[in-house]
């Protein structure tokens, strides 16, 4: 068992080799390309410059050990060897927001309850995820910042597929929070109380690890993106259908 505002901007990471993106703000701005050598991984660079925002940041890094390079949905992505491998994005990434989207392309090479697409918190008492499979059997999203018995959850009708890409997206805004699996909306809660502003600034902003002490994720992820807003499901879609 497992157990100050947001800048609007547009990132782009190769490299990480996800391609592991973030972005807040609109979807993908054009301007003058960029790029900022990561300290921590080398082939990391930060690709894209939003008009909205000047400053260009390099957003993901890999942790010691267990990740690779491999062939991603679009480009190359980051591969976690499912005991150690992770990404850390920096603190405070989504703090403030109180509408959001994440969305990521995902292959699972090995499906184990309660590991993570993603997971931003500070705690097992503060965190919001998304598991490829629930102890219920399906992929859920969860936020909570009481822990595990105040999480409000949308819960999916199936787990995440092994062995394929598959693209997921997570939607919050007022009261309304939407799960999508490859374009098409798959589940929803209306009776949201929580936004990641209810979390503060997490601390521990992991892809392919959990708060708890769960599984890590055994599988690829690629295009990670996050956005101050609620994307429309059209534009959730787009992000299906184009494959990036």
């Amino acid at each position: 068992m497992r157990n100050p505002r947001v800048t609007r901007r547009t990132i782009l990471a190769t490299g990480v080799a996800a391609g592991v993106a973030a972005a807040a703000g609109p979807l993908l701005d054009s301007g003058p390309a960029a790029a900022e050598r990561s300290r921590e991984v080398p082939e990391v660079q930060s690709v894209e410059r939003s008009r909205e925002a000047p400053e260009v940041q390099s957003v993901a890094r890999a942790d010691i050990g267990g990740t690779a390079w491999v062939a991603g949905r679009s480009g190359n992505a980051v591969d976690l060897n499912g005991s150690t491998g992770y990404v850390t994005l920096p603190a405070g990434i989504l703090a403030g927001a109180t509408a959001s989207t994440v969305a990521a392309w995902v292959r699972i090479d090995t499906l184990a309850t309660w590991s993570r697409v993603f997971d931003f918190g500070s705690s097992t008492s503060v965190n919001m995820f998304l598991t490829p499979r629930s102890s219920g059997g399906t992929a859920r999203f969860a936020i909570t910042n009481s822990g595990a018995g105040g999480e409000q959850r949308i819960n999916a009708p199936a787990a995440l597929p092994t062995g394929a890409w598959t693209h997921v997206a997570v939607t919050l805004s007022g009261s309304v929070g939407v799960l999508y699996v490859n374009g098409a909306e798959v589940a929803r809660n209306p009776a949201l109380t929580l936004t990641p502003a209810s979390l503060g600034s997490t601390t521990q902003n992991r892809i392919g690890r959990s708060q708890y002490a769960d599984p890590y994720l055994d599988g690829a992820v690629d295009g990670l993106r996050l956005y101050s807003r609620a994307l429309s499901a059209s534009e959730i879609s787009a992000l299906a259908s184009s494959g990036t």
